[in-house]
């Protein structure tokens, strides 16, 4: 049975019942609040991650009945899903959950994980911290924080139609070549079928934005991306711990870059929504120097460069997991390039802050529609 075309197809017709059904819940699930962080017009439904999930489910359900040896271990692994996309989904509709409350709830999903399916962070080729990892608390402490740093990473990115959807998918192939390569069939299962659900949903959150990811969607993803790669190098030791990292670090980075721009440099809430994120500055490059931009007025829509921007994106995913696949066992090779994307990233950074015009910048900043 070829469960990756099964998924695509569920996940896809899914979507669409909730794109066409869309009067029946846009009062709970529109994303019609005018903010910083707005790259659209309308009001879209941001429960994509329903879709997503829900077709993951129907798929693992079927395997287990259909197959002649089934793995609990597949129910297992979205089972400890349920936190994370259950206090997602209750955000999506209410709008209420604070930021402490959901990542206190995806902690609790890497727990459950640990708990169940192991994949605990035992070694980071880093001295110092190798020897706090010898103490088993140390372990279950960074393998927690990081997985649940990872998930919330993918919120934070999920500003651009495809951006976040294509960062899960590149980082999971990356993760699915690696578990091809060592012939690990459970990784490999949840991996393609991970790829699958989340192309469904693409197909309709890209380029137009017909629906949107939300946070049961992004944290869903982050999640899977984030343990099932800790899970791929605790399986097999000749894996580096880099690999896991980098196969992650563009949302990684982007959070530690926020935190630190918004806190320690500017001395603000670091969790509080702004439009200087790495995507928002992308989009708005484009957006000035679009032809309506210089006296020729064309009416573009709105997704036409927010789909622009997002397909500019997905070159830093792919600068990440391209030296991840290709040097999988060489931690140092895989911290150079770690070095060498953070250092990139910090000067184009400030380039587009030279580049944008800083008064549109702090207009959007404060609040004002895109």
């Amino acid at each position: 049975m070829s469960y990756p075309i099964i998924t695509l197809l569920i996940s896809y017709f899914l979507t669409f019942l909730i794109v066409k059904n869309a009067d029946w819940h846009l009062h709970l699930s529109s994303d019609h609040q005018h903010g910083p962080q707005k790259l659209h017009s309308g009001s879209i439904s941001r429960i994509g991650g329903l879709g997503i999930f829900l077709s993951l489910v129907i798929v693992v359900i079927t395997n287990y009945f259909l197959e002649e040896n089934p793995s609990k271990d597949f129910l297992v692994f979205f089972i400890c899903t349920l936190p994370c996309f259950v206090i997602g989904i209750r955000e999506d509709f209410t709008n209420k959950v604070g930021v402490k409350l959901r990542l206190l709830f995806t902690a609790i999903s890497a727990l459950i994980g640990i708990y169940f399916l192991d994949g605990l962070i035992y070694s980071v080729d880093l001295p110092m911290v190798d020897d706090l990892l010898k103490m088993k608390w140390f372990c279950y402490v960074l393998t927690i924080f990081a997985i649940t740093g990872i998930s919330n990473a993918y919120n934070i990115i999920d500003g651009l139609n495809g951006l976040a959807g294509m960062v899960g998918i590149v980082s999971l192939l990356a993760i699915y070549y690696i578990a091809y390569l060592f012939g690990d069939h459970y990784i490999l299962f949840l991996a393609q079928i991970l790829i699958a659900s989340i192309l469904g949903f693409l197909l309709w959150n890209y380029p137009k934005g017909k629906i949107f990811l939300g946070d049961a969607g992004a944290y869903l993803i982050g999640f899977c991306s984030g343990f099932l790669s800790l899970l791929l190098v605790d399986r097999h030791t000749e894996i580096s711990p880099w690999f896991a990292l980098l196969v992650n670090f563009y949302p990684i980075f982007e959070t530690i870059y926020s935190i630190f721009r918004r806190k320690v440099s500017k001395n603000q809430d670091p969790t509080a929504p702004d439009a200087q994120h790495f995507h928002s500055l992308v989009y708005f490059w484009l957006k000035h120097r679009s032809p309506e931009s210089n006296g020729k007025d064309l009416k573009l829509p709105l997704w036409v460069k927010n789909a622009q921007a997002s397909t500019i994106l997905w070159v830093l995913p792919i600068s990440c997991t391209i030296p991840a696949v290709l040097f999988f066992d060489n931690s140092f090779i895989l911290k150079s390039f770690t070095f060498l994307f953070c250092v990139t990233y910090v000067l184009v950074y400030r380039l587009l802050i030279k580049s944008n015009n800083t008064s549109v910048i702090n207009e959007v900043t404060s609040g004002a529609k895109v």
